[in-house]
């Protein structure tokens, strides 16, 4: 009699089934079940497979069970067990198309996060290069002022020296000129400080939209992790399917092998002993013929389709291996972003601070040009044509024009 088909290559995909759900932590009875399974399937091969006393007392007692069955069995067994495949077939391929899904779908959504972050990266970046250009463009500003500074200075001590009333107001309005001058440029600044507000809102979105992407990552890891476990059970499931599969095609040849004796001993006096008729046989032959098939149909059905389980199992581990790698650089990818946010952080508190200093020397103009606007009436008023008297401009400070390092 023949031994259960294929179930020394069943039992191997059964351990490799839970060595593989072992190793993605997904608790399944799967272990305790196919024990239990096979040790029928076991003892269904020792009645069979003993010596030939036992095996004639192994196959009387499964001639007892089929002729108590008789009437009950049908040639339907063969087409069950074909739409049985079927069902399982793309029970086993779902699990297959499952785990692919779930790895695209993780892919594509870690793919639209990493984008996003590098894409705000890339921003802020942008802005830190904007900045230090507008620093650069606020420097060149104090400079021009420094140089006007130089100028007033020099101017200051001409005046000083200047012997007439015309050179003293020609004097004056030169330095009134150039206070006009830093005004020019003070005023030029509203532009910078409008960019500067521009950049500021700007890495506000991208940190806004960081924060977003930080949520985004924390919901990919859950669900990730969960649609893991489920398919993981999903598949444990068809393990445990096509394992009763196998047990039942295994059935179902033994008692294709007890139909066919059955029948070849239903013409002999000794068949009587059974309470059998003539037409036993006959249909002892289309159980045969039928449980033959289904067997024939479950067996390599089960092997096929617990292989395609198992390709699905361990395709999870492709989609846990995603989700790990993307655990692991996130953070990396984080961590950039918060160091170009620190850049531009550090450039524009310098920013800010420039321009609020520079602020002040609108001040000191504002000072310095009504300090000349008196000055030039004094002369006018002036008595004396030789215009002796002590003028403010002179002792002006040009400190206060300068409130910032050049």
């Amino acid at each position: 009699m023949t031994q259960i088909g294929s179930s020394t290559e069943i039992k191997s995909l059964l351990n490799q089934a839970n060595s593989m759900l072992g190793q993605l932590n997904i608790d399944s009875e799967t272990s305790t079940y196919i024990n239990s399974v096979w040790s029928t399937g076991n003892s269904i091969e020792q009645i069979a497979s003993g010596d030939d006393n036992q095996k004639a007392a192994g196959i009387q007692q499964i001639i007892n069970n089929v002729m108590s069955l008789v009437e009950k069995f049908t040639t339907g067994e063969a087409k069950a067990a074909k739409a049985e495949d079927k069902k399982n077939k793309a029970a086993a391929q779902k699990v297959v198309d499952d785990q692919q899904n779930a790895k695209t779908e993780l892919e594509t959504e870690i793919g639209n996060i990493n984008s996003t972050i590098e894409a705000q990266l890339s921003t802020v970046s942008s802005e830190v290069e904007n900045l230090t250009k507008l620093g650069e463009d606020l420097t060149e500003k104090q400079q021009e002022i420094q140089a006007i500074k130089e100028e007033i200075e020099t101017k200051k001590a001409e005046l000083e020296s200047a012997a007439t009333v015309e050179e003293k107001k020609a004097i004056l309005e030169e330095i009134k000129g150039l206070s006009g001058q830093i005004a020019e440029i003070l005023a030029s600044l509203s532009d910078l400080s409008s960019q500067m507000e521009a950049s500021a809102e700007v890495v506000e979105n991208a940190q806004g939209s960081i924060e977003t992407a930080d949520s985004e990552v924390q919901k990919v890891q859950k669900d990730g992790t969960q649609k893991i476990a489920e398919i993981g059970q999903q598949g444990a499931k068809q393990v445990q399917n096509n394992t009763q599969v196998a047990a039942t095609g295994a059935q179902n040849k033994i008692y294709a092998q007890a139909a066919k004796a059955a029948a070849e001993t239903a013409s002999g006096a000794s068949f009587i002993s059974f309470g059998a008729t003539s037409s036993a046989a006959a249909k002892f032959n289309q159980i045969a013929i039928d449980q033959d098939s289904a067997a024939g149909t479950r067996i390599p059905g089960s092997v096929s389709n617990m292989s395609t389980v198992l390709q699905g199992i361990g395709g999870l581990q492709e989609n846990l291996s995603v989700l790990t790698n993307f655990g692991n650089s996130i953070g990396n990818q984080f961590s950039d972003f918060s160091s170009v946010v620190g850049q531009w952080n550090s450039l524009s508190s310098q920013f800010i601070a420039s321009i609020g200093s520079m602020e002040l020397v609108q001040t000191g103009v504002d000072e310095l040009r009504n300090t000349v606007d008196e000055d030039l009436a004094i002369l006018e008023n002036s008595e004396s044509s030789e215009g002796n008297e002590e003028l403010k401009t002179s002792q002006f400070s040009t400190d206060d024009l300068i409130k910032v390092e050049a």
